[in-house]
């Protein structure tokens, strides 16, 4: 269930320079998004018994004294037809998985079955689906048992590691029914640690989570933009406190805007991104080693679905042992000049109450902002369609009688809100 400690022993030379080469020809760029292809089905042999210095390193888990590799498998691809990248994470030692509802846990049930001692090996997380606070409470219980029995059956498991709440925007599942439930699904051995997922309002949720004691962990956006916003630092930082463990999404602060990239707003920021790039180093490595130069983060959980998107992503950990401060990170000092408006400015930062509280009726703006991240940024159309339809007519329809002049003004960040939103109905309509 914890995953054994893993070793932090620097990659060899040969590999070090094999990684260089990896780097310099883009590949697993943009790491984490890149797209499904080789993939593998059928039964894979067991994997081999791995080099320690290919193995990535292992954080605590908050304060639950679990172990977890500090990079996480995304679950948004098809596990069944890609078994041998599931051998090959066993390999690298990332060995925290993530399953979804969208694509399931029948890939991790195979590969549990075929190969006798893997799940032991595993940190297996879930989530329920989205949209549980649309529901009547006793409705949202009924919801959670029923997708926390999908995730046991279809991993042939009798436990979830870290079972969440998907999606929370808001703190009212925060409550003692929610509470009485995870205590009897501590106490059948159906859930070991449980806590929640976030990509709006953020924020509120990890403030108000850190003042409880049955959450135990969060998994949040957090990325090398992020992590320069006051408001978010102390939320994490207050999580910390309290022990809850936060696992990282969107670590690459990929935009809705294709043209935001990290460099593009100062002259320091260039330098930084040349330095690093001059080393042997990928941006995208090093955007996922700024989150790691934080302590207070577990694991980051990133979409890798081939190899060598796997690869790159698990060398970019293997010097990240022994970071300590958030200070050790070289893209932990970026950093916009006072006065001048950094790239921020062109990324949403879970902020929805802002914009959404400045509508005259009730809009998805920041879950459809998350969906044409996914479709320009990551690439992943079928998925950003799917979701933009799951929103309803209703919905849709609300999206394009608003006047967004009001969110525009008040937005944090200067969004070009309208023109996403009509952006949005376009594209992925």
């Amino acid at each position: 269930m914890a995953t054994e400690k893993q070793g932090s022993t620097a990659p060899s030379s040969s590999r070090r320079e094999l990684l260089r080469g990896m780097g310099a020809l883009g590949i697993g760029a943009p790491l984490g998004v890149a797209a499904c292809s080789g993939t593998t089905s059928g039964v894979t042999a067991a994997p081999r018994a791995p080099q320690p210095a290919e193995r990535v390193p292992s954080r605590p888990f908050g304060r639950t004294g679990a172990q977890v590799s500090s990079l996480a498998l995304g679950g948004y691809f098809d596990a069944l037809a890609n078994q041998a990248l599931l051998a090959r994470a066993l390999e690298l030692g990332v060995t925290y998985w993530e399953t979804t509802l969208r694509f399931g846990g029948k890939g991790y049930g195979e590969y549990f079955r075929q190969h006798p001692g893997a799940r032991e090996r595993v940190f297996l997380m879930a989530k329920t689906r989205s949209a549980l606070t649309q529901l009547e409470r006793s409705a949202a219980l009924a919801q959670m048992e029923a997708d926390l029995s999908v995730a046991l059956t279809e991993t042939g498991t009798d436990r979830i590691d870290f079972f969440l709440l998907g999606q929370l925007r808001e703190t009212s599942l925060f409550n003692d029914d929610v509470r009485r439930w995870v205590e009897r699904a501590k106490a059948a051995g159906k859930v070991r640690f449980f806590g929640f997922s976030s990509h709006a309002n953020m924020q509120d949720c990890l403030l108000h989570a850190s003042t409880l004691d049955w959450i135990d962990g969060a998994m949040v956006a957090y990325n090398y933009r992020l992590m320069q916003v006051p408001s978010m630092q102390q939320a994490v930082d207050a999580c910390a406190r309290r022990g809850i463990a936060l696992t990282a999404v969107k670590s690459q602060g990929l935009d809705t805007n294709p043209e935001a990239t990290i460099g593009e707003d100062t002259p320091a920021a260039r330098k930084l991104l040349e330095k690093l790039l001059g080393g042997g180093q990928s941006e995208y490595q090093a955007r996922l080693q700024a989150v790691w130069s934080n302590p207070a983060i577990s694991s980051i959980c990133s979409m890798m679905t081939t190899p060598e998107a796997l690869l790159a992503n698990a060398s970019a950990s293997w010097q990240t042992a022994s970071w300590q401060t958030p200070s050790s990170s070289p893209l932990a000092a970026y950093q916009r000049p006072r006065g001048h408006r950094s790239s921020e400015g062109k990324y949403r930062t879970g902020c929805a109450s802002v914009c959404e509280g400045s509508l005259a009726e009730a809009a998805p703006v920041a879950d459809v902002m998350r969906q044409l991240m996914y479709a320009r940024s990551y690439g992943d159309r079928a998925r950003a369609r799917a979701e933009f339809a799951a929103l309803g007519p209703a919905a849709l329809e609300a999206l394009g009688r608003q006047d967004y002049s009001l969110a525009e003004q008040r937005c944090p960040q200067r969004l070009p809100i309208a023109r996403w939103m009509a952006d949005a109905r376009r594209e992925l309509g």
